[in-house]
């Protein structure tokens, strides 16, 4: 027995080479130090206070307990779920931590907000949260998570979630349900599930990658990469010089105000452009494929042909399209929408 923050606790200290420890039977208040190596510690369901250690480059401290608990990561990329009950405290330490709420209460809203460091998991409990840079949300509720300016992984959940990077270089998984993904300032990796996912970029050179949905992607700024999956995909190029390549399914691929390379993949796809769409190349136009222009020019006859070489040119106001393998004789009467 012992004191700490004026209250009677049990101490427990962790011996060099054990690795589980449970002290869910322990009937006081515990304050409990790992040492050494990958720890799982699990506390109580009373007040704990848990410390993990210097040591371990993998997850080295996987804490759960119930009650309202106090939990040290220290040093070492540490998995910290504060279990239930209200009025936690996580401080992950240095290195990167991970907050982990798959095993929340069936049901509950997870909202997170690692800049504000707050996470408040309904009836499960709410905790306030430093120095953690990863979250893994409910796996069956829905997920409202906000990272910070660090580079942070954020992982949903089987239903509709709502992830939202900010200054770092993010990665965003959305798994299933119809989730929304948004990116923030920097190079973010998003991708979405098996359900209808919408994919936001943000500013930076971001990868969008969609799901077996019918997904809605949009690049913004930057020059970003995006690929699409099964479904049938709307994707959109934004301010800058995009890839985007819709795989397979019936794709809509609207080109961005920048210089976008397409491709459209299986399925009869199509491809739209504006007067301000720039120059762009679509890599594998097939028969069953079509062109919509959306403004700039209202008819065929006021479109430009060239052929070349490696393929045709077509032409209105300042925008170009390329497409590769092409001559003249191989555009329909029903290749162009206006």
């Amino acid at each position: 027995m012992g004191t700490y923050e004026g209250m009677t606790v049990e101490v427990v200290w962790d011996t060099p080479g054990l690795n589980n420890f449970n002290y869910t039977a322990l009937a006081t208040d515990e304050l409990i130090q790992g040492y050494g190596g990958a720890d799982t510690i699990y506390g109580n369901a009373l007040d704990n206070y848990i410390f993990g250690d210097q040591r371990g480059d993998r997850p080295d401290f996987d804490a759960t307990a119930d009650g309202a608990d106090i939990l040290y990561g220290f040093g070492g990329d540490d998995v910290i779920d504060p279990g239930a009950g209200s009025g936690n405290y996580v401080n992950g330490g240095d290195d990167v931590d991970t907050l982990d709420y798959r095993f929340v209460t069936p049901g509950q809203t997870l909202t997170v907000d690692l800049k504000a460091g707050t996470a408040d998991a309904g009836s499960y409990g709410s905790t306030l949260v430093v120095n953690v840079e990863n979250v893994y949300g409910t796996e069956d509720g829905i997920n409202l998570i906000h990272g910070d300016g660090t580079d942070n992984q954020i992982h949903g959940g089987a239903f509709g979630d709502r992830l939202y990077g900010r200054d770092g270089k993010d990665l965003l998984l959305g798994f299933d349900g119809n989730d929304v993904l948004r990116g923030g300032k920097h190079s973010d990796k998003l991708q979405g599930g098996e359900d209808n996912d919408k994919l936001f970029g943000g500013t930076g050179r971001d990868t969008l990658i969609g799901g077996a949905g019918n997904d809605t992607m949009k690049g913004e700024k930057g020059n970003d990469h995006m690929i699409g999956a099964r479904g049938k995909d709307r994707m959109y190029g934004g301010k800058d010089d995009d890839f985007i390549d819709g795989r397979k399914g019936r794709d809509v691929i609207i080109a961005g105000s920048g210089d976008d390379t397409l491709y459209g993949g299986e399925g009869s796809d199509k491809f739209v452009f504006n007067k301000y769409s720039e120059d762009n190349r679509i890599m594998d136009f097939e028969a069953t494929d079509r062109i919509q222009i959306d403004s700039g020019a209202q008819s065929i006859f006021e479109l430009k042909f060239t052929d070349t070489s490696g393929g045709l040119w077509v032409e209105f106001g300042s925008v170009s399209i390329f497409l590769k393998g092409l001559d003249l004789s191989d555009i329909g009467s029903g290749t162009f929408l206006f």
